[in-house]
């Protein structure tokens, strides 16, 4: 018989409250039409105070008397509730008889364990706090705002303790350690993080003191979580905009539905870096041997003493060799007997490893982490761009390993990485993957799922040129540095002395400002300052004696000395008897037209266009020495001089390359990139104005003071790494000998005598990165410098780009919040500092254009102004930032884009972030921390059916028999009548023409029970498959739409369960119960079966039960009834209460009152015995569970309804 109205029903499942124990099974009880409360009851004043979330369990049944099957059955929110606080979310079971407790596990599985982080849990956390404290190496990256970690304590163990925490708020620093390594104090540095988190600690955790050791075992571990999503949600979003007859696209507000209540909150973000992260470790030198007894175990470590470039260790210990798989591990053959940590240059043994003792040699190639990414482009992901596939030309090159690729979908943003030779991959293969070519820079980019609309995919890298193995060049013997009491020193009057092992050693300056004799050095007769540079370096703490005579030099300035018929300036001094050496002159230089030698616009330049001094002294012998120019000559005895002001000098000329990096819409986009410098020579010429001065310091005979056995105490050595190198050092990449001692750098600190035990070393002096010069407070004496290096990376001070491209730490960030600074190129000029107006426009004319998307944070600046293409000169258009492919039509006219450069490293940014804050989870019943932040789920997506629905309502004040009504809509797919209470009229009360729209009242009438007046409620609809859902709410149908949907019409994403009738599974024997619910056979064949072909099991769509049975044999004909979940029924069957083979098997559903399934006893062969089993299973039934969430955000009262309503739809067969 056909499927009724009537027969398709919402049934109660067993417990249809709010408790760990809700949900269960499935009741007869039928959910009543349109009353109030037959799900959820009403909503608490304390849910508006403090936001709630009911989960309830329903079932969708089709109880036709027969097997009649309801095709395709599946289930949707047709109405959602009126009140903007309450959303309803639909959800799958775990199972037909799962609890709340068991579908709030299932729900709260959308964050699972992930990796362990790289950081040890601080001292003991006790119950009720409210931050967690970490300790991390320093060049770890700390959690970000909004990232989830998982707490986990006895890990594996029967009382493991774990708790999701999410962090609302992170601050960290550096501090520096002290512990004791063989009875000697010993410094180490590890990075302190405090993490605010959004729920207290429900349990004592048990945590460590700070360790230098990497390989330490603590009883609670951190896990970093990763996305599961194993729930599948449904639900019913607005149209945002009408959708018309033939369109495959639709729109709605957004894809997500709230299924936990959050409150917003906003976060500060300030100065962070545009671009900034941590980069791979690059080669600092040549490779290094260490050869030592120390033990390697799972509880000894080993420290090199310097970083580890991936895949170069090995260890050879007797016969055995241990090598490096550039993942980290240590490999004896193809085991892992071993940890790398590369950063740090530690070896660790496994748990349950080998121990490693004697002799052993490692040999590897040192390496360092540089500072941080400064390179940055993106694409914009457009209708029309939208791809999985993206692909462009990233110049300059990047560096191995440097490259991180940022895309988002669905609001997440998710992040592949160059691995170091070439291939881009994510935290897991389903991100997706990529190539770059480091040939040609070009990239390849394959998105995990198609990018949102509206966001960028961006790129962040470092160039190959920012750092230098500079290990393979020399340094100059360490340095005393040393100033004399007095100033003003008189040339060839110092002498030094001072013991090396009791042998007397000496110099004396040259009269030329330079030390000869047992050391060599300079003198600066001005200040006193002395760099000695002695053959044998002298122990710490030897005492120099000084002799010397000082006074202050004379000094005449000349203003615009006039100048003979040759151009040579005569100037007489006001003194005569000068001493030989002592004269010094200073005059000013005027360098005409800067911009024709350089060709380089002023905002393009590195150096200042500020005119040069020109400094000469004699030689001793009565030359002026002029570099650049014609020497003069100095008269002693007359004081007098004679020069040519007009000398050549060199001028910095920066080299830049213009790069197309592609297409920005339909604009083209270039960028211009500072690549080196050129020297130029250049004419520079005294002022012959009364600008020109010219400044001669000289010295007469007599009249000095004297000095006898000044003491200057030798407490420090310097050594200048980097010199002729205008680049800065990278941390912990320095190794380096003086006297027999290697020094190397820990954050700055230099230590020898480094432990491979224990890593600890002596401390021996310091480091400064940005000049390059080690300073040593201790070192071997009585012994040459013998100075070498072993590894030496560095660094360009900064990159220099004209266009930025980053995203926001936290967003969606709040309209107007952002600002941006820099340092532009142009020496001199102001410091940028621009604002994002509520439009998300970046604007300052000349200065920068650029936007940023407030809901995704991905933020693009240019960097300097549009100029128009016909207002620039004929020179302007030979300048290195012109391009005629560069010119586009703005506003009517063509106009190019001026860059005016900015340094990368300065580009910082203040926002606002819009951050959520998760409710308490006791409260809620679900731990709020393991799903999304803002407590949204994608309700919407692709695969989903979507149906698309309008109701519209027609009210009548009184139906009369017989009477009409017209929805005055055409295509009706249904037609719901409903009272003044909401109750819903019986189906056969009206009829329903759906082509014409119009509503039949039935004759005769019957509306006793019912309350006038009456709504018709019509409704039509398209059902089709989602192919495309884009986070901007657009969703890709499958199929056109066959009606028009106004602006206030639905769309539903819908449970597809499918086709809804009692079926039951083909009935076989076993030879023993196992108590093992198995829907194979287990064990041997046996002789006696039922012959379910010519004796099917009856059964009907109303009784049946989702069920797995099995009927074990007593004795030869009688046996008993068991279900799985139902247990033994064999004395509760009802009916006949029959249970042998001579009988018709018809255990009644006490719900229905007829039987789950008959089993005719005509079935039965022979054979059987005690112990046989007969096993079938009613899988699926007619019937099938879903899960509701009805969620209340914190709010204000409203007049709004909380009512909902559900459709179970299907076809039949007519």
């Amino acid at each position: 018989m056909p499927i009724t109205e009537t027969d398709l029903v919402f049934l109660e499942s067993e417990r249809m409250d709010d408790t760990a124990a809700g949900g269960g099974r499935m009741t007869g009880n039928v959910i009543a039409d349109g009353e109030e409360n037959n799900i959820f009851p009403d909503i608490a004043p304390t849910d508006r105070v403090m936001g709630r979330v009911r989960l309830g369990k329903i079932f969708a049944a089709n109880r036709s008397a027969d097997t009649s099957l309801y095709l395709g059955a599946h289930l949707a929110i047709s109405h959602r509730p009126a009140d903007p606080a309450v959303d309803v979310i639909l959800f799958a079971p775990g199972s037909w008889t799962d609890t709340r407790a068991e579908a709030r596990d299932y729900v709260e599985r959308y964050l699972v364990r992930g990796p362990y982080w790289p950081g040890w849990v601080y001292g003991n956390h006790l119950a009720g706090q409210r931050a967690v404290q970490l300790y991390q190496l320093e060049t770890t990256a700390v959690p970000e705002v909004g990232q989830t970690l998982v707490l986990i304590q006895d890990e594996g163990d029967e009382e493991e303790l774990e708790q999701y925490v999410r962090i609302t708020g992170v601050e960290h620093e550096v501090r520096t350690f002290i512990d004791t390594i063989n009875g000697i104090p010993s410094e180490f540095r590890r990075r302190v993080v405090t993490l605010a988190i959004s729920d207290a600690l429900r349990y004592d955790f048990a945590g460590l003191e700070v360790s230098r050791y990497t390989s330490t075992t603590a009883r609670t571990r951190l896990r970093d979580t990763v996305a599961a999503a194993a729930a599948h949600y449904y639900s019913t979003r607005p149209l945002a905009q009408a959708a018309l007859t033939g369109e495959r696209t639709v729109w709605v507000d957004t894809l997500y539905g709230q299924l936990v209540p959050s409150a917003q909150t906003e976060t500060p973000l300030v100065d962070l870096d545009a671009a900034s992260a941590a980069l791979p470790l690059t080669v600092s030198g040549g490779n290094l041997s260490l050869t030592t007894s120390a033990t390697l175990s799972p509880t000894a470590a080993l420290y090199l003493g310097a970083g580890i470039v991936q895949g170069s260790l090995t260890l050879v210990t007797g016969a055995t060799t241990l090598t490096d798989n550039s993942r980290g591990d240590l490999l004896s053959g193809a085991t892992v007997v071993g940890a790398i940590d590369y950063t740090e240059g530690v070896l660790t043994g496994v748990s349950g490893g080998p121990t490693y003792g004697g002799s052993k040699t490692v040999t590897w190639t040192p390496a360092a982490a540089p500072g941080a990414v400064s390179l940055t482009a993106g694409l914009a992901v457009t209708a029309e761009t939208r791809s999985l596939n993206w692909t462009l030309t990233l110049l300059p090159i990047p560096r191995p390993g440097t490259l991180r690729v940022d895309y988002q979908v669905a609001g997440k943003w998710y992040r592949l990485q160059d691995r170091g030779d070439g291939g881009l991959v994510g935290a897991t293969s389903a991100h997706g993957a990529g190539s770059l070519s480091f040939t040609t820079g070009s990239v390849l980019v394959t998105c995990g799922a198609l990018p949102d609309v509206g966001s960028e995919i961006l790129f962040f890298w470092a160039r190959a040129v920012d750092t230098f193995d500079r290990s393979a060049g020399t340094f100059d013997p360490p340095k005393i540095r040393a100033t004399l009491a007095h100033g003003n020193v008189v040339p060839s009057s110092l002498d030094l002395s001072w013991t090396v092992n009791a042998v007397a050693k000496t110099a004396s300056d040259d009269g030329d400002g330079a030390l000869t004799g047992d050391a060599t050095g300079t003198i600066d007769y001005n200040t006193g300052a002395l760099v000695i540079v002695p053959a044998l370096l002298p122990a710490p703490g030897t005492e120099i004696s000084a002799d010397y005579q000082y006074g202050p030099p004379r000094e005449k300035t000349f203003d615009a000395p006039l100048r003979e018929m040759d151009g040579s300036l005569i100037l007489a001094l006001d003194h005569t008897n000068l001493v030989a050496g002592s004269v010094q002159v200073v005059w000013n230089l005027l360098i005409e037209e800067y911009e024709a030698i350089s060709n380089v616009p002023a905002e393009m330049q590195h150096r200042p266009l500020v005119d040069p001094y020109k400094t000469i002294r004699d030689d001793g012998a009565g030359a002026l020495v002029i570099s650049g120019g014609t020497d003069g000559t100095v008269n002693y005895v007359a004081g007098t001089l004679q020069f040519l002001p007009d000398v050549t000098v060199s001028i910095p000329w920066p080299r830049y390359s213009v790069e197309w990096l592609g297409v920005n819409g339909t604009n083209p986009v270039f960028r211009n990139l500072f690549t080196h410098f050129e020297y130029q020579p250049a004419a520079a010429t005294m002022p012959h104005d009364e600008s020109g001065q010219v400044v001669v310091r000289y010295r007469t005979s007599g009249g000095e003071g004297s000095v006898t056995g000044e003491v200057l105490t030798v407490a420090e050595l310097q050594a200048d790494l980097t010199k002729g190198y205008a680049e800065s050092l990278i941390p912990n990449a320095t190794r380096f000998l003086v006297g027999g001692r290697t020094y190397a750098d820990r954050a700055g600190v230099l230590y020898y005598d480094l432990d491979p035990a224990t890593g600890a070393g002596t401390l021996g002096g310091g480091l400064d990165y940005g000049s390059g010069v080690a300073s040593l407070s201790d070192w071997a004496g009585n012994v040459a410098p013998a100075q070498s290096l072993k590894t030496l990376l560095t660094q360009l001070q900064a990159a220099i780009v004209d266009e930025t491209c980053f995203r926001v730490a936290i967003a969606p960030v709040r309209p107007g919040s952002l600002s941006v600074r820099a340092t532009p190129l142009l020496d001199g000029a102001a410091a940028i500092n621009v604002t994002a107006d509520t439009d998300g426009v970046i604007y300052q004319a000349g200065v920068c254009d650029g936007t940023i998307n407030y809901s995704t944070g991905v933020v693009r600046i240019r960097w300097g102004g549009w100029v128009n293409d016909a207002d620039l000169t004929p020179e302007e258009k030979t300048e290195v930032w012109y391009d005629a492919e560069a010119v586009i039509e703005r506003n009517s006219v063509d106009q190019i884009f001026k860059p005016r450069p900015v340094y990368a490293d300065t580009v910082v940014y203040n926002a606002v972030g819009y951050s959520y804050l998760p409710l308490n989870a006791d409260l809620l019943g679900l731990d709020p921390v393991r799903l999304p932040t803002d407590g949204r789920v994608p309700v919407l997506q692709t695969g989903d059916l979507a149906l698309i629905l309008h109701h519209h309502s027609v009210e009548v004040a009184s139906p009369v028999a017989g009477g009409t009504v017209d929805t005055t809509l055409t295509g009706v797919a249904r037609v719901r009548v409903f009272d003044a209470n909401g109750l819903a009229l019986a189906a056969d009360r009206y009829s329903l023409a759906q082509d014409t729209g119009i509503v039949t009242w039935a004759t005769p009438l019957d509306l006793t029970g019912t309350t006038a007046p009456y709504t018709v409620e019509a409704t039509i609809e398209d059902a089709a498959l989602v192919v495309d859902a884009d986070i901007s709410g657009q969703l890709t149908l499958n199929r056109t739409l066959t009606h028009d949907f106004p602006e206030d019409a639905l769309v539903a994403s819908a449970y597809l369960f499918g086709d809804l009738f009692a079926q039951a599974s083909t009935p076989f024997a076993q030879q023993a119960w196992t108590s093992e619910w198995s829907d194979e056979r287990i064990g041997d064949p046996i002789l006696a079966q039922y012959n379910n072909l010519l004796y099917p099991l009856d059964l009907s769509n109303a009784s049946s039960w989702r069920e797995r049975w099995a009927l074990l044999f007593t004795s030869t004909t009688s046996f008993r009834v068991i279900g799985e979940t139902l247990g033994d029924i064999t004395d509760q069957l009802g009916g006949s209460g029959y249970h042998d083979i001579d009988h018709d098997l018809a255990p009644v559903n006490p719900l229905t009152s007829t039987p789950y399934f008959t089993l005719a006893w005509e079935g039965w062969g022979s054979g059987w015995v005690a112990g046989n089993v007969l096993r079938f299973n009613i899988l699926p039934p007619a019937n099938f569970p879903a899960w509701l969430a009805l969620t209340v955000q914190p709010s204000a009262p409203t007049t709004g309804q909380d009512r909902f309503r559900l459709l179970l739809r299907g076809g039949i067969d007519a």
